[in-house]
Order: structure tokens, then sequence, then C-alpha cells
């Protein structure tokens, strides 16, 4: 089995290799060098280009994408007869995702091994599966080839996400741009660090320079994007920019004085956001009693209740914990607790990744909806170019932790 969330799989107190390690061990058939020889090969193939680094890495010094592939490793290295890979690609870049399939092909074809591909990406699974089954509220309702797709009658269910996906696909947003002449963000020559393993202790440890002099500016109510590969440094950086983790030099200014909760994320996981013993109307009460200086006296049980409307979900999950809730219902409730705070920023890190694509865009046009409403200053993080060109006026392209800046109209080809 691989899973769809890294983070909770992989132990976090094991370096990378230690998890593969122990998965080959277990046939009790290899020695550990050899083992290890058999790990870093297959590192490689799944395309690492530093797989020592990988192999001497604790979860958490990896990106969200690294991990993933790391759980494949783990999952095929002992040459299972059926892999069932749940959203194996949700939280990787184009290239990524390349290298990932090219890899389950490899199984395919030289292991025979037998996939089951569970996924959310309508084109994906076109693309690699030779059947498809179509799941809502727990039902089969359509079992068809793949090249008939999109010729055979289709249930309403599998139309409206092969409409939202060639929706997404194909947008192309006017030029019109809601937001103010004034620069409400500058960034100039931002350098940030992390500790990387491969030293022989904890004083020698080696440090990976995640972010590189990056430097640019925002105005107020431009929606920014950062596209990128899994690991080029986009978290890092917004991470930076939120005061989550430090930067080593270089300014972050404000045209204005901004408090924390002035600046508010929405992550790309909300199970992991989201405490799982709080019901999710007091999780956003929280965030409004957490903020009474910029409520005042206008504080009222009513409150809450109305981010749940501006977010669209119904009241009747206020009373709900996290786990009742799907994914993107789960979203909303993280957008509603972003809003609660009343900020000047937003930063989304692959905030609708793991979202199907008819889900994926009413949480798009929801946030778009709001910005035009509230005037809101969004930085939209992601590896889907296609969310991209639907979110943002300007993008910065992040490689190996440095900035380039595109217009919006090299992206629409």
């Amino acid at each position: 089995m691989l899973f769809q969330e890294p983070t909770i799989y992989l132990n976090p107190s094991m370096k990378c290799g230690l998890q593969i390690l122990e998965a080959i061990l277990l046939d009790e058939i290899d020695d550990k060098k050899t083992a290890k020889q058999k790990i870093l090969l297959a590192l490689s193939n799944i395309g690492f280009n530093e797989p020592k680094r990988i192999y001497n890495s604790f979860p958490n010094q990896l990106s969200g994408g690294e991990c993933q592939r790391v759980m494949l490793v783990i999952s095929t290295i002992r040459n299972p007869h059926l892999l069932i890979a749940d959203e194996p690609s949700s939280s990787v870049d184009a290239f990524t995702k390349e290298k990932v399939f090219d890899y389950l092909k490899i199984l395919v074809a030289s292991r025979g091994v037998s996939i089951i591909l569970i996924t959310h990406d309508l084109p994906l699974a076109l693309d690699h599966a030779e059947r498809i089954y179509v799941m809502n509220e727990g039902q089969i309702i359509d079992n068809l080839l793949t090249e008939n797709f999109t010729t055979s009658e289709r249930s309403n269910y599998a139309q409206k996400l092969f409409l939202s996906n060639d929706r997404l696909k194909n947008f192309v947003r006017s030029n019109e741009r809601n937001m103010e002449s004034d620069t409400f963000l500058k960034v100039i020559n931002l350098n940030v660090y992390h500790a990387a393993s491969g030293g022989r202790s904890l004083f020698f440890n080696k440090k990976k320079h995640a972010v590189i002099n990056a430097s640019f500016s925002m105005e107020k109510g431009e929606t920014l994007g950062i596209l990128g590969e899994s690991g080029s440094g986009k978290t890092s950086l917004a991470w930076s920019l939120s005061g989550l983790i430090p930067h080593q030099s270089g300014s972050i200014i404000f045209n204005s004085q901004i408090s924390k909760s002035d600046i508010q994320m929405v992550f790309q996981n909300p199970g992991l956001a989201l405490s799982p013993k709080q019901k999710m109307g007091s999780a956003v009460e929280e965030v409004i009693l957490g903020n009474k200086k910029k409520y005042g006296t206008n504080i009222s049980p009513k409150l809450t209740s109305e981010y749940f409307e501006m977010v669209g979900l119904d009241l009747s999950l206020m009373d709900r914990l996290p786990h009742q809730l799907s994914g993107g219902e789960k979203q909303r409730v993280c957008i509603a607790k972003a809003l609660a705070a009343r900020p000047q920023l937003i930063i989304l890190d692959e905030a609708v990744s793991s979202l199907d694509a008819s889900v994926k865009i009413e949480i798009l046009d929801l946030l778009l909806e709001i910005k035009n409403k509230t005037g809101l200053t969004y930085i939209f993080i992601s590896h889907d170019v296609s969310v991209i060109k639907y979110m943002v006026d300007r993008v910065m392209v992040m490689e190996n932790g440095s900035l380039t800046i595109s217009e919006k109209e090299l992206l629409i080809d």
C-alpha cells in the first residue's frame, strides 16, 4: 500500500534510509551493505539526484514530494505482486510526477506488478490506467475502458469531473487586476538555511541553502504565484515570510506595521492543520477570540456562523470533528480560520493539490470571490500550472532555491 500522506506514514524519528532498510531486512535475504546499495539505486531510479542525502535525511528535512517518493520506494522495494497507490502524485510537481510514473511503468514491465491507482486526477488516470472505475458516496457508478472514456456514456458525477478539469485546464483570465498601486511587501536578498543530514554529529551537520538571495516585491491586493518542483524551496520561502522559520540574512519589509496574525497560512494538508479533538465551530471561534483587538465590541456567537457561510459550509458541520468531514470541507474550515484572523496577507501552500477537479474549482472560485470582496493579498504556492493560471496576476518560478520572475502570459501556452 502506498498512502497519500507521507508525513503520517513515515516515522519522524528514523532516517529515511533506515526505514527503507527495515522493509528489505524483513525478507532476511540481504546483508546491510548489499541492501544499502539496492536502496541507493532505487532512490536514483525514482529521480533523486542525491540519493545519499535522501538516505541520511529525516522526513522533516525533505519536501512533501520527496517524502512521497521515499514512501514509494518502501512500498516497492520488496517486489510486491500488487501495489495499491492512493494518490501517489498529489503532492509532487509535473516533472516529479513523470518520474514517479516512469518508475511504476518499469515495475509493471519488468516485474509484472499489478497496480490499483486511486486518484482524483482524471487526466492522470486517463494517461496511465487501462480501466477506470468512478466512485461517488461509496458506490462504483462507472466502469469504463480508458480508450472509450471520452466517447462512452458517463454518469453525471463523472461528467462533472470531466468538465471541471477541462475548465481548469483551458481557463484564461482577463488582465484586469483588483489591486492598489502601492508596494505592500518588499523582500531583499533573503537567505534561508536548513540543517541537512550528512555530518557526524549535531554540531557538524551540513546546511542546505533552501532560499538563495530571493528578492521581489508585491502590490496590495495582488495574487502572486510561486511555481516550482518539489524541494525547490517554495515552502521554505513561505514559512520565512510568515515568521514560522527564521531567515539568516536579507530583509522582509512590509509597508505598514503588521502583526503575526495579519499573515495567515493555509497548508497543503488540512487534516494535519486541525486538531483531531476540536469541533470545527470551536476551531474558528478560537481564532476570533484570539483577535479581539481587531473586532472590538463586535464579537458575538453569530460571527463563527458568518465565517462558515462565507466559505460555503453548512452550519451543521460546526459540531463535527475533522474525521467527520471530507478533504474539501476540512480545507474550507482552514480557510475560514485564516479569514477569522482578519489578515492582510494569506499564503496558500499547495492548498488545493489534494482535491479533485470539481472541489478544486469550488475552492479557487471561493478564494477569488473573497479577494474581490475584501481586497486581500494572496501568495499562491503550487506545482500545478493550471491552478497558477487560474489564480494569479504574476508568477515567480523557483528552482533550487533561486527565484526567476515571469509574466503570467508566458504560462498560458
